[in-house]
Formats: structure tokens, sequence, C-alpha cells
């Protein structure tokens, strides 16, 4: 199952947040395997929110040439085996979850390769993982429509915004058959609820998830600690820290995780942002 996360909005962005609350939470209460990538380079990236000060550590220890992360699949064309890509990968949670990290931080390089390759690589992950997690560029990247349109979730990040959020729909009308409707840094006693979204656009109910803002998960995200974090909530520490933010990530993660179970793989061309 290949889950793309986007948003239209790259200031408001907590896509790469979101993805990886969800991704560990999935991981921990209900055993997906998950494997995660990124097809931009940001200094908010899954590595600085999962991995923290462990990530200059792997540099040092690794051959750090073009044979690990998603830039080995530069040379294979994306084709390895199952073994290649665990052994490829970061493991964040023993079997469970895995990051394929970015050497390079030229991003129109990054870019220029991957779109190459994205196609056959997300098809190998496919088949060797339950679920490949995308975080996707809210900016102008070429492999962004080639990753929507193989996606069979997508996970739109939306904002309390109006304006924001009506741009939002329209921008993925094509492909509103696959749409999961996220909500990052939710506030809740905003007048612009989700509800009130949800009425007004006709938009299905259980699909429709909340992540809620949180000062403490702002701080796990800032130094590195997501992992540690939601272990923590996960395993009773919610009733001492940040309950609310538990309860929704939990409902949406409840929500999410049938439409990860969907069996078949469809690929729809006709979707153009």
């Amino acid at each position: 199952m290949i889950a793309a996360f986007w948003s239209n909005d790259p200031g408001l962005g907590c896509t790469s947040s979101d993805l990886a609350a969800l991704a560990v939470t999935l991981s921990l209460q209900y055993g997906k395997k998950i494997v995660m990538l990124e097809n931009h380079i940001s200094m908010r990236d899954l590595k600085s929110m999962l991995m923290g000060g462990h990530y200059r550590s792997v540099i040092k220890e690794r051959d750090y040439a073009m044979d690990y992360g998603v830039e080995r699949a530069f040379r294979s064309g994306g084709q390895e085996t199952a073994s290649d890509w665990k052994e490829n990968a970061e493991a964040l949670i023993p079997d469970r979850l895995w990051y394929l990290p970015i050497r390079t931080e030229n991003d129109e390089v990054y870019v220029y390769h991957l779109e190459k390759i994205i196609t056959p690589l997300l098809s190998e992950l496919n088949q060797e993982f339950d679920c490949v997690f995308v975080d996707l560029s809210a900016g102008k990247n070429p492999t962004t429509q080639l990753i929507l349109n193989q996606a069979d979730l997508i996970v739109m990040n939306l904002f309390q915004h109006p304006r924001t959020f009506t741009a939002a729909l329209s921008e993925v009308s094509a492909w509103k058959d696959k749409l999961f409707y996220l909500f990052g840094d939710y506030v809740e006693d905003s007048r612009f609820s989700s509800e009130k979204y949800r009425r007004f656009f006709g938009l299905p109910e259980g699909r429709i998830g909340r992540i809620l803002h949180s000062p403490l998960y702002q701080d796990a995200i800032y130094t590195g600690n997501v992992i540690r974090f939601i272990t923590a909530g996960q395993n009773g520490g919610r009733h001492r820290i940040a309950y609310d933010f538990f309860h929704e990530l939990d409902t949406s993660a409840e929500l999410i995780c049938p439409l990860l179970e969907s069996s078949g793989h469809t690929q729809e061309e006709g979707g153009v942002l």
C-alpha cells in the first residue's frame, strides 16, 4: 500500500510531522511494517524528527557513497531484493518502521535522479513492506505528480485557514476517491472546526482525521524524539502528557488503518496538479 502525504501550502507545513506521528502509531498499535521516504530535501525532514542526533553517528559509521538510502536506488534503477532494502534503510522500530535517508543536500540534483526511478522504486518497496509512506513536497516537484498517480491512498494535510482549505480541495479533486483528509496542528476551539468544513464541503465521514496542536509534540519534533514521545504515550504516559493529543492521534490511526489494508493497486493517470 502506497500512501502519499501531501499539502498545497509549504508555509503551514506539518505534513512531515503528521506522517511521522501516524507511522509510529500504526507501527506500534497495529504492527504495520512501514518504510518512509521523501521526494524533497528540507531542514524539517523526517530524519530530524525521528532520529535526532543519531543521524550524525549513522553518517560516520556507514560507507556513505551512493550505496545507502534512497540514492542507492539511483544505481540499481529502483530494483533491490527485500533483504537489500531492509539493510539499505534505517530501522527505527525493530521489524516495524524503516526510513530511507537522503545523502545529498542538493534538492535539484536529488529530484532529477529520483524522477527517473521513482515508479519502479515505489513498486518494489510496495512488494516488500505493508505500507510505503511518502512525504511529498508542497512546491513544484515533477515527482509529486508521479507519486500521487501511483499512490493507493492520498493523505491530504489540511489547515483551518479557509482560503488554504478551499484551494487544497480544488487541487486534488481528480483523486477524491482515494483521499483521506487530515487536519494537522489542529486547534479545537477555533471557529473553523473540522465538522464545519465537513458539512459545508460534503466530506465523507470516516475519512477525516485530526492531529491536535501540542507544544509537547512540537518539542519532540524539534529534538528528534518523536518515537520516544509517542511510545511513552502509547505505554500509558498519555494520562500524564497530552491526553487529548493522543486520543485524536489514536482515532485518526484507527480511521486510516482499514484504508491501508484495502487490496488491489490502481493507478490514476488523469490527475494533474
